[in-house]
């Protein structure tokens, strides 16, 4: 499924996730700078059904909004993805 989270500062962050066993731990993939979520796609269809894998896509790039661009620093970019795990039951 995919979804959106708003982050604290109202910025929307884009995430897929793909259910898996409740026992596994779960993958997060983390795209680099200028890429998305799309690149995990084969990795998840690889652990499909053994891992739940998780990939948001990181604030001002691919299918999440956009921020002020002072906004785009590593602590808040940990900020959201901790966020984003908390949200489902991850973190």
């Amino acid at each position: 499924m995919s979804g959106l989270w708003r982050a604290p500062d109202g910025v929307r962050i884009f995430y897929e996730d793909q259910p898996g066993p409740a026992e596994a731990l779960p993958v997060v993939c983390l795209p680099g700078l200028t890429r998305g979520a799309r690149d995990f796609t084969a990795l998840a269809a690889h652990l499909a059904g053994a891992r739940r894998v998780i990939r948001p896509e990181m604030r001002g790039r691919g299918r999440s909004g956009r921020a002020d661009p002072a906004t785009y620093a590593l602590p808040v970019e940990v900020g959201d993805i901790l966020g984003l795990l908390a949200s489902l039951g991850v973190a």
